[in-house]
C-alpha cells in the first residue's frame, strides 16, 4: 500500500477490517503512539459534514476520536485520527454483568445526548426529505411482501403514520449509533466511525439500538435511554420510533440485497426481532420496556 508521503513518519503496523466500511483503515504508530490512518475514496468536500462533527465532539472534549492530519488527493482523502484503545463493544458487551452493561448504556446515552446539543448552525434538513425516501423504500419493496408478511406490515405503518414526523426538530446525529461504533476500556465507553453522521430527528438516533445493540444487550439499550432521558421517556418517543423503524427493516433488506447478499438472512432475523418486539407495531413499547428502571 502507497502511503502518501505526507505520512513517512508513521509506521504502518496492519490494516484493519471492519464493518461494512469501503473506507480503507491502518493502524500506524509514531514513536509508540498509535492511531488510525484511513483513507477515504472520495473528495475532502464529500465529508466535510463528518469533519466538522468530529471536531466539535473534539472541541466538547468527549470521548471520540481527535482529527490530527488531513491529507487530500484528486479523487480520495486521508484522515489520521487518535487510535480509541479498547475493545469493540459489540463483541465485548456479553462478557459484562447485567448492571455494567446498563452503566456501559447510560454512557452511550449521554455521549449521544450532547452530541445532539452541539451548534448545528445554518444547517437544517425538512422532514420532507426523510418522508420521501420512506415512502419510496415502501414501494420498492412491494416484489418482496408475498414471502415476508412483516414488511407489508411495515410499508403499511409507514404510510399511516408517516405524518407523525412532521416538523420534528433536528439534531447533529452520528447516524450509526450502536454497540458495533463503540469502544470499551477500562469501564468507560468511547464512540467512533462517524462516516454516516447527518443531520435529524434526534429520536432518529436510537433505531440502531433498537434494531442492532438490543439484540446484544437490551440492559445496555435501557441504559441508553435512561442515559439521554432519564428516568421518564417523551409521550411521543415510541409512536415516532416506530416509524423510523419500520423504515429501517425495509431499508436493511434492500440494502443488503444490493450490496451484501449473504447478510439478507441476518436483517430478516432482526426484522424478526423488531416484529415480537413491538407484535407487529401493535404495540406500543416493546415488551421488555418495563425492565428500565429495575436493571440499575
Amino acid at each position: 500500500m502507497n502511503i502518501p508521503d505526507r505520512f513517512s513518519e508513521y509506521h504502518v503496523q496492519e490494516e484493519i477490517f471492519s464493518g461494512y466500511s469501503f473506507d480503507q483503515l491502518f493502524l500506524v504508530t509514531k514513536q509508540s503512539t498509535k492511531f488510525l490512518l484511513r483513507k477515504l475514496n472520495r473528495s475532502i468536500s464529500s465529508i466535510e459534514n463528518e469533519l466538522t462533527l468530529m471536531n466539535l465532539c473534539s472541541q466538547a472534549n468527549l470521548p471520540t476520536p481527535t482529527i490530527r492530519i488531513i491529507h487530500s488527493e484528486e479523487t480520495s482523502t486521508w484522515v489520521l485520527q487518535d487510535y480509541i484503545e479498547g475493545e469493540q463493544a459489540e463483541l465485548g458487551i456479553s462478557f459484562y454483568d447485567e448492571k455494567t452493561q446498563y452503566k456501559l448504556g447510560v454512557q452511550a446515552g449521554e455521549i449521544i445526548r450532547q452530541i445532539h446539543a452541539l451548534p448545528l448552525g445554518n444547517r437544517y434538513k425538512h422532514s420532507s426529505i426523510q418522508q420521501s425516501k420512506m415512502l419510496r423504500h415502501a414501494e420498492e419493496i412491494v416484489p418482496l411482501m408475498a414471502n415476508e408478511p412483516f414488511l407489508t406490515v411495515c410499508a403499511d405503518y409507514i404510510r399511516t403514520h408517516i405524518h407523525l414526523l412532521d416538523q420534528r426538530p433536528c439534531v447533529l446525529q452520528h447516524g450509526d449509533y450502536h454497540l458495533a461504533n463503540m469502544i470499551i476500556h477500562q469501564g468507560l465507553c468511547s464512540v467512533i466511525d462517524f462516516n454516516r453522521c447527518d443531520i435529524g430527528d434526534p429520536y432518529e438516533e436510537f433505531v440502531r439500538a433498537f434494531y442492532f445493540s438490543r439484540d446484544r444487550s437490551i440492559p445496555f439499550v435501557l441504559g441508553q435511554l435512561y442515559g439521554y432521558f432519564g428516568s421518564t421517556l417523551p409521550d411521543d418517543f415510541f409512536c415516532i420510533l416506530k416509524v423510523y423503524l419500520a423504515d429501517a427493516c425495509l431499508s436493511a433488506i434492500l440494502w443488503s440485497m444490493k450490496h451484501y447478499p449473504e447478510n439478507v438472512e441476518e436483517m430478516r432475523r432482526f426484522n424478526s426481532q423488531v416484529h415480537q418486539d413491538f407484535d407487529e407495531f401493535k404495540k406500543d413499547e416493546p415488551i421488555w420496556i418495563h425492565l428500565l428502571n429495575r436493571t440499575k
